[in-house]
């Protein structure tokens, strides 16, 4: 039974291993992007595909722009470029003094939402803006991601793949989480579940830190003055393993990672993603609610963390299976954080 569990194990890590990400690197024009990005979506709309692109930040500017897999480009500019560009957009509500003033334009990618003189207008802003930039910042790096493999963009550009960085740490302290719904009645219920639920969150942090596994090491006594850490309870003293991916991973890449983990069950799985600081989109709500602005800054948080409790987890804690249908449902939980100015905050 323990060769056979250890043999899966082996298996889906070396599956995992082999899960690549690959995406594009073109030193281009925006304006380029955008029609090649246009041309995209009017040929395959963005239900069944997706491209979504986001230039490298320049410490010379403090102009930022995304295109979302959604169909839109979405510029966040500082006044002096707003100004420049001519085009309608509106200022970021915040008053802040760590950014300077900041202003917002969404362009939608399918020219049939936009007149031909708005396109035509909007052709020639960023014609021009790209004539200033490559004189005064150097041109933009960008990434961008297709999801349909045969539609090549018309300019020179690489193809970075993204393979996972393994990191393996022994002899560790694993929690057997139980994730359950936020209890609707009582304080006291309610703290202890928001409480359990940060440390078991708290474990997923550390797994992810180069130095964090040092922690939950089952023998750690790294200095005296430092406290040692508790781990979630309960828990047992195992093998973890973390695997990282870095690049400008697509939406459908990610899904992929989280699918694999769902139909092959592991005992315990997390999937964390953090958005680039750069970028002016960080969240897409359901249609037709527009993406929530939000300040750009080095300091900029997006980050999510998704886990996932298997079926074989709950039957160790005698969870029942479904009378109708036989089975024994995994579960899952996820925290998000955002930075201060962020209007998903309200």
């Amino acid at each position: 039974m323990g060769s056979d569990s250890q043999r899966s194990q082996t298996n889906l890590l070396d599956s995992l291993q082999n899960l690549e990400a690959s995406y594009n690197r073109a030193k281009v024009g925006l304006l380029p992007v955008f029609e090649y990005a246009s041309s995209f979506v009017d040929s395959h709309g963005h239900e069944s595909a997706s491209f979504s692109a986001l230039p490298l930040p320049s410490p010379l500017s403090d102009d930022y722009w995304c295109i979302d897999p959604r169909g839109t480009l979405t510029l966040q500019v500082a006044k002096d470029t707003y100004e420049t560009l001519g085009l309608v957009g509106s200022k970021l509500p915040f008053k802040f003094r760590e950014a300077p003033e900041q202003y917002i334009i969404r362009i939608p990618l399918r020219k049939q939402l936009e007149t031909p003189k708005n396109w035509e207008r909007y052709k020639g802003a960023l014609k021009a803006w790209d004539q200033r930039r490559e004189e005064n910042a150097g041109g933009w790096d960008i990434l961008f991601s297709c999801s349909v493999g045969g539609f090549q963009p018309p300019f020179p550009h690489s193809t970075p793949n993204a393979k996972p960085q393994v990191t393996r740490r022994t002899q560790v302290h694993i929690p057997r989480p139980s994730i359950t719904p936020c209890p609707l009645k009582g304080e006291d219920a309610k703290d202890d579940w928001e409480e359990g639920m940060s440390e078991i969150f708290e474990w997923v942090g550390l797994v992810s830190l180069a130095n964090g596994g040092s922690r939950l090491a089952a023998n750690d006594r790294v200095d005296p003055f430092v406290a040692i850490y508790s781990p979630p309870d309960p828990s047992y003293v195992g093998n973890v393993v973390h695997l990282q991916w870095t690049g400008f991973l697509s939406p459908e890449f990610i899904q992929s990672v989280i699918n694999f983990l769902v139909e092959h069950r592991p005992p315990l799985s997390s999937v964390t993603s953090h958005c680039p600081y750069n970028s002016p989109v960080c969240y897409l709500p359901a249609p037709p609610k527009a993406p929530p602005i939000r300040v750009v800054t080095e300091d900029a948080e997006c980050t999510w963390s998704l886990i996932l409790e298997n079926a074989e987890g709950r039957e160790s804690r005698g969870v029942p299976e479904d009378p109708e249908t036989g089975v024994r449902e995994a579960t899952w939980a996820m925290a998000e954080t955002a930075s201060k100015w962020d209007m998903r905050w309200g």
